[in-house]
């Protein structure tokens, strides 16, 4: 569903295409389906498990437009959060495949954790705003004009 709110504000401003994966794709799947559109950038959103709670934001290791962009989607999610002494940051992890192994500049943003309780109410109160956020952060990375 925040995806959904991503891709209608960006597709709102008539700037963009937006190419989305199909719901029950595996990694190898989104990976390979990414690198054949190879999207200006690659986006993926998560919610995290593992009862951590807070945000964070994974980012393809050693490239500079996906940290860049990476940093403000982050900042713009984080400052929603509603326990501003959570601060999980950005991540750097050869492991995450989804965002290491496209060809595009990637980010994977994990909203929450969705078996945190508090953490799970909060994303499903706030799906629009997480979205909008995304899409405005996506849009600061690249200095462009948020709708």
């Amino acid at each position: 569903q925040i995806a959904d709110v991503v891709e209608n504000v960006l597709l709102g401003t008539g700037e963009y295409a937006v190419f989305r994966n199909v719901s029950g794709m595996t990694k190898e799947e989104i990976i390979a389906d990414s690198n054949e559109v190879t999207p200006f950038i690659h986006v993926a959103i998560h919610s995290n498990y593992g009862n951590k709670p807070g945000c964070e934001c994974y980012v393809k290791v050693g490239d500079e437009v996906s940290n860049g962009f990476g940093k403000e989607v982050y900042k713009e999610v984080l400052a929603l959060y509603y326990d501003k002494n959570i601060d999980n940051g950005l991540v750097y992890d050869e492991k995450i495949v989804e965002i290491n192994k496209v060809i595009s500049p990637a980010i994977l943003i994990e909203v929450g954790c969705h078996d945190d309780e508090n953490d799970s109410k909060w994303i499903v109160s706030n799906i629009e705003k997480i979205g909008e956020a995304i899409a405005r952060g996506i849009e600061k990375g690249f200095n462009l004009k948020y709708c």
